[in-house]
C-alpha cells in the first residue's frame, strides 16, 4: 500500500492513485509478478484495470457471491496470492491470520492531507506499532526491511518476525 508523507493512502474514494509516482508502480509491479493469483477487493477492482499484464489472474474478493469469493475461500486454494485492496481488507486478512508479510511504500515527496478533508488516513502504521513485538505475546508485525529508492521508502513487515534492530 502506498502511503503519502503526511500519512494518507488516497484523496479519497475514488482517489486513481497516480500520485504514488513510478517508484511504486514499480515495486507493484515487480511483486506482483511472482504470483499467478491476485485477490482484489471488489472496491479495488473497479478502479484498477481488469488485466494486469504479466501479472496472475485477477481474483474479486467480497462477503458478496454476487461480486466475488470470500477471502476465507480463496486462501486455501490460493496461499501465495497477493492481497490488493484498501486498509479495511489488509487489516481484517492480518487479524485473522491470511496475510504473513505486509509492504508499504512511502511516498516522500506527496502530501495528501492539505486540505483536502476526502484525504484518507493511513491505519495500518498504527496498526504495526500497536502490534510490535512484546514477550508473551501470541502474534506481532515488526518491520524486517527498510529501503530508500528515490522519493519513496519500501518498508516489508512480517508476522512474528521479532526483528531486534534495523
Amino acid at each position: 500500500m502506498a502511503v503519502s508523507k503526511d500519512g494518507f493512502v488516497a484523496r479519497g474514494e475514488d482517489d486513481d492513485m497516480s500520485w504514488t509516482g513510478p517508484i511504486d508502480k514499480a515495486v507493484f509491479r515487480l511483486l506482483t509478478s511472482t504470483s499467478d493469483v491476485l485477490a482484489v477487493s471488489a472496491k479495488t477492482l473497479q478502479y484498477m484495470p481488469k488485466e494486469l499484464p504479466g501479472r496472475g489472474k485477477l481474483y474479486a474478493l467480497s462477503t458478496d457471491p454476487r461480486r466475488g469469493v470470500a477471502l476465507e475461500d480463496l486462501a486455501p486454494i490460493a496461499p501465495d496470492a497477493w492481497l490488493l485492496g484498501g486498509q479495511e481488507l489488509g487489516i481484517y486478512a492480518m487479524k485473522n491470520g491470511f496475510v504473513n508479510k505486509a509492504y508499504l511504500c512511502r511516498v516522500l515527496d506527496k502530501e495528501l492531507g492539505v486540505g483536502n478533508p476526502n484525504a484518507i488516513d493511513d491505519q495500518l502504521s498504527s496498526y504495526f506499532e500497536r502490534r510490535r513485538y512484546v514477550k508473551g505475546r501470541g502474534s506481532w508485525w515488526d518491520q524486517t526491511m527498510r529501503i530508500k529508492l528515490d522519493q519513496s521508502l519500501v518498508e516489508v513487515y512480517e508476522r512474528g518476525s521479532a526483528v531486534d534492530d534495523l
